[in-house]
């Protein structure tokens, strides 16, 4: 069913983005085929955005959502721009040396 959604995402995304990111943003938890998917719209549009809300996904709590983020955002970064990427690794930096708890440590570090 994954590779289903990915694929329809893939031929279709940039023509139902708005309808495809409201669905996945509706969800109350974030679940690994949903971030895997989130992922793969990003491809067409509103990169910023959709990384933003994938780095927030890494306070999920199960490690397998935070491992499947990772793997989503490595594409993604490529795609964002010398800049802002760099803003983006400064802060996973940050959360993970500087956060006040050590879940949020560990989970900044996906």
């Amino acid at each position: 069913m994954l590779h289903a959604g990915a694929a329809v995402i893939d031929y279709h995304g940039a023509s139902q983005l708005a309808g495809l990111l409201s669905t996945f943003e509706t969800g109350d938890q974030i679940k690994e085929a949903v971030v895997i998917l989130f992922g793969r719209a990003a491809r067409h549009a509103r990169i910023l955005g959709i990384v933003d809300r994938l780095v927030d996904a890494l306070q999920t709590p199960a490690e397998q959502v935070q491992m499947t983020v990772s793997d989503c955002l490595v594409p993604l970064v490529t795609l964002m721009g010398e800049d802002r990427s760099g803003q983006l690794i400064d802060g996973l930096f940050k959360t993970l040396f500087d956060a006040p708890k050590y879940a949020a440590r560990s989970r900044g570090s996906g």
